[in-house]
């Protein structure tokens, strides 16, 4: 009885909140949708290298790699990381497979994920700064290159951290400190943030791991793809509870959370790849630590 007061109340003083949870019961039909019915499997996509984006919508891609650049627009399984892990990975023995961690979401979710890949590196343990509270882009990039140099027949699926929060170009400083919980204090009516900046804010994560991401997208051998595994919400208004979204909820399958951008940098020769058992990996993780990574991100 006193936590459904304690949630009545809380509704009562963040409508916000509420609409949000409306707006999921009437995209997932009333959580009977497990994920985005329209979305991609990435898997089964044709690619010899996947670059994953975090929270990097199509629109907001466009903007930055211009009119003239040659991608297509693809619909993400999931609105959220956790989700989109769990419609592309879940039920698979993906022995052809590296995969590169730079979110500890799966690390968070692995015991939810019946997933065998053939190596993972978790490059949000060994190459976080403590400084940006993130594993920055260049970090990521040089892991990437030393696993496709290290698996020379498998597929490597690298996932980046940015443009996900935090912001580390020059108009986070005008943001409200810490960042982690940004998205809930906006949506609860806490903190008042303009939306011409956060757009902003994003533009220049997204602009620091493309100087990143594309170049090594053109040097990496075979198929190289540039993609998201979900988009952000900046103040749009949702069908059917229109009030301002922010961030990324679970089953929301508005186009700017679902609609990523598919970039192809393809050279020749492809990469032959071998299907292998996986090898040993050291599953013991430090709990507290995921959950201090997480809350860094603004997840907890």
């Amino acid at each position: 009885m006193r936590e459904s007061v304690r949630k009545l109340l809380r509704g009562i003083r963040s409508p916000s909140l509420v609409a949000r949870k409306l707006n999921q019961l009437y995209y997932s039909r009333a959580w009977s949708r497990p994920h985005c019915p329209d979305g991609i499997d990435v898997i089964e996509a044709d690619w010899d290298h996947l670059l994953i984006l975090d929270a990097c919508r199509y629109d907001m891609f466009r903007e930055v790699v211009g009119p003239d650049a040659r991608i297509e627009r693809r619909t993400s399984r999931g609105s959220a990381t956790s989700e989109w892990l769990k419609a592309n990975f879940d039920g698979r023995e993906l022995y052809d497979v590296v995969y590169l961690a730079g979110n500890p979401q799966f690390v968070n979710h692995f015991d939810d994920l019946d997933v065998e890949f053939h190596a993972t590196y978790d490059v949000w343990r060994t190459h976080w700064d403590d400084d940006l509270d993130t594993v920055p882009p260049e970090a990521m990039a040089s892991v990437t290159r030393t696993a496709a140099a290290e698996y020379p027949n498998k597929r490597i699926l690298a996932h980046f951290l940015q443009p996900h929060l935090p912001f580390l170009g020059p108009s986070a400083r005008e943001l409200p400190e810490p960042q982690q919980a940004l998205w809930y204090h906006v949506m609860r009516g806490t903190e008042r943030v303009d939306d011409e900046l956060l757009w902003r804010c994003f533009i220049e994560n997204l602009e620091l791991v493309l100087d990143e991401a594309i170049p090594l997208a053109d040097e990496l051998d075979g198929k190289a793809v540039i993609s998201s595994d979900h988009g952000n919400m900046a103040g749009e208004r949702v069908f059917p509870a229109a009030v301002k979204h922010y961030g990324h909820p679970t089953r929301v399958y508005h186009p700017k959370l679902v609609d990523v951008p598919w970039m192809v940098c393809e050279s020749e020769p492809r990469r032959t790849i071998v299907s292998e058992p996986p090898e040993r990996t050291d599953d013991d993780y430090d709990s507290v630590a995921v959950e201090t990574r997480l809350e860094q991100l603004g997840y907890m």
